[in-house]
């Protein structure tokens, strides 16, 4: 022992006290830790997995903002947001709330209705008069002539029971002015001429909802003895 203890000196017994340490220390202090002795310098990376993190433990306010995506996110889970509360009723909008009135004006105040066409022709000899050509039921009535004297005549008649304006447009007659008036039940307006020609009538009853009816007209000879009528009508409330 003399001699171990003459050849120790300060380095030797600093050197043997840290083996020590290292050989038992460690073992000592992982054995005996204290409550929140262990921080993010003693873990080792990935040293945390999910098999050891307590089922619900991890909190909304233990995530950071901005790093959760859809592909984290079942949205089938997910709630009405509160912001979209209005899209829920995206069909009832809140513009178009006055969608049954339309701006304040019931259906009542719009064109609505059906409507018809026809299209009639008549090869009428000198003499032959009155002849219907064309009818709108419940509106007027096209009756066409062909005068001894070879002249074409047309009128129409108001057969609504009502009151009806009236427009005369002479598109393709010389000499004959347009013309506006009223008729009223069972009258009529007629145009008398020798010249070939197309012309168009409109008439429109005054009652609610009106109903209106159109007849456009073309009318020539068809020889020395014959007048020809052709003619187009629409008709509809």
């Amino acid at each position: 022992m003399g001699k171990v203890g003459g050849r120790l000196n300060f380095a030797n017994v600093v050197s043997i006290i840290a083996l020590f340490v290292a050989l038992g220390g460690t073992g000592l202090a992982a054995s005996q830790l204290g409550k929140n002795t262990v921080g993010t310098k003693q873990l080792k990376k990935n040293a945390v997995t999910t098999a050891k993190i307590k089922k619900e433990a991890v909190t909304a306010a233990k995530v950071r903002k901005g790093t959760l995506t859809g592909a984290q996110i079942n949205a089938s889970t997910l709630g009405t947001v509160p912001t979209a509360t209005r899209a829920v009723t995206a069909g009832h909008a809140d513009s178009a709330g006055d969608s049954n009135t339309l701006q304040g004006s019931g259906a009542d105040a719009f064109v609505q209705g059906s409507g018809a066409r026809a299209a009639e022709r008549r090869d009428l000899g000198k003499g032959e008069t009155g002849v219907t050509l064309s009818v709108a039921p419940g509106v007027a009535e096209l009756r066409v002539s062909c005068t001894a004297a070879n002249q074409f005549g047309l009128s129409v008649t108001n057969i609504s029971g009502t009151t009806a304006d009236f427009s005369f447009d002479p598109v393709g007659v010389a000499g004959v002015e347009p013309m506006l008036g009223v008729m009223g039940p069972g009258t009529d307006t007629e145009l008398t001429t020798i010249e070939d020609g197309h012309v168009t009538w409109q008439v429109a009853t005054r009652s609610t909802p009106a109903s209106i009816a159109t007849f456009d007209v073309t009318f020539g000879y068809g020889g020395p003895a014959a007048c020809q009528f052709y003619a187009q009508a629409d008709w509809g409330t």
